[in-house]
């Protein structure tokens, strides 16, 4: 059975982990998904019910350091896998439609190929294609435009529109999304 207050959230800073309800949400030095050692003695110390992954470099970080995109999104990701395995405990991962590279009258299902275009969607597809390949108690779940929370550091298009338009500005934005 898993329980709310035993959920293992990783990135619970992020704008995802900020506002997820529930579990426990360690800070980065608490938990950095890099060190896999560190990750498997904290979850011997503090096992959870389940996980969910949150935890990750995004888009602009991972163009602007490719090398820190693979170490946090895919060895982390192997990381936190690998700890979940030995402790037996379902894990949720978070993925992204950038793994795929489709315009804009594309759509995509499970069955579709991914063909990722950038730093952050190849990965992204190579966490998916190892979590496949570990074949444990793992949800993968792609998200897309991810909006909102309205932190300084986590400025999305929703946000910026309404500062905007509050200034009179105008208000530049793409159709086809």
């Amino acid at each position: 059975m898993i329980k709310d207050d035993t959920i293992l959230i990783t990135g619970g800073a992020g704008m995802i982990g900020r506002v997820w309800p529930g579990g426990f949400k360690p800070s980065q030095a608490e938990l950095d998904v890099r060190a896999g050692v560190q990750v498997a003695a904290y979850l011997k110390e503090k096992p959870p019910s389940a996980i969910v992954h949150l935890a990750a470099i995004d888009i602009y970080q991972a163009e602007a350091d490719p090398l820190l995109a693979f170490e946090t999104n895919v060895l982390g990701t192997y990381n936190i896998a690998r700890a979940a395995l030995s402790a037996a405990v379902p894990l949720v991962f978070v993925s992204s439609g950038a793994v795929f590279n489709g315009g804009p009258d594309d759509a995509h299902d499970e069955q579709s190929e991914p063909q990722p275009c950038n730093v952050f969607g190849y990965t992204k597809y190579t966490s998916e294609i190892l979590l496949q390949e570990m074949k444990g108690d793992f949800l993968i779940i792609r998200t897309g435009w991810v909006f909102g929370g309205s932190q300084a550091q986590h400025k999305k298009f929703v946000d910026i529109a309404l500062a905007k338009a509050v200034r009179g500005e105008n208000i530049e934005a793409v159709n086809d999304r």
